[in-house]
């Protein structure tokens, strides 16, 4: 089995995937979806989580060998960060979404020296925003985002643009396209609710713009 099948398989087995097109979701990016994926859900599950862990440090060791230190974006992106640093027995940072309000006022948590290489762990990239946002703050303060890895992405036309405006490629374990071919294939969507999804990602904010959510 395919790798990018395989992690789909997981994500809807352990149930962090929930297609609701009649009752979407607000994301944190401001989007209304019909699709979420809830990676925190998998952090819970063994064998599965060690599965995608090791997945990741595959997909880390392959593209970025040279890779000096692994950062995790807060707060879902630590645990897999942790994982794949222990696993290349790398130093790992996590970044916060805001700098702090005390202390250090840092955003970066963790020993970062300038010039050191990174690459940038989330679990799914929907619009990209967070890891962007962690990749600017990693080259404030002197560090090398070389990378972006995540367990899934949407491929919504702005991540894209956005990985390719900063200069930074992003790999992923699967993505939409997989996660709605095994959803499609096992029966968990109908084929109406699938449409509805690839309608969405075609167009996110105008489909924002024609429903509510709470």
């Amino acid at each position: 089995m395919k790798t990018d099948v395989a992690i789909a398989k997981i994500l809807f087995d352990v149930g962090a995937i929930a297609v609701r097109p009649e009752n979407p979701f607000r994301g944190v990016s401001g989007l209304v979806t019909p699709i979420y994926t809830d990676g925190r859900v998998l952090v819970s599950r063994q064998p599965e989580r060690k599965q995608v862990a090791t997945a990741l440090e595959k997909l880390c060791r392959t593209n970025f060998p040279d890779a000096d230190v692994i950062a995790g974006i807060a707060t879902s992106g630590i645990p897999w960060a942790a994982w794949v640093a222990a696993g290349l027995n790398k130093p790992m940072v996590y970044i916060r979404n805001r700098a702090k309000r005390h202390g250090k006022r840092t955003r970066i948590e963790g020993v970062l020296e300038p010039g050191s290489k990174v690459v940038v762990i989330d679990d799914v990239v929907n619009t990209g925003g967070s890891l962007l946002s962690g990749i600017s703050a990693i080259r404030s303060v002197g560090g090398d985002p070389v990378g972006a890895l995540a367990i899934s992405t949407y491929q919504l036309r702005m991540a894209t643009e956005g990985f390719r405006k900063a200069q930074v490629p992003l790999y992923t374990l699967t993505n939409l396209r997989s996660l709605l071919t095994t959803a499609r294939t096992t029966g968990v969507i109908s084929p109406e609710s699938e449409q509805v999804v690839l309608e969405w990602a075609g167009r996110p904010a105008a489909w924002t713009g024609q429903r509510k959510t709470d």
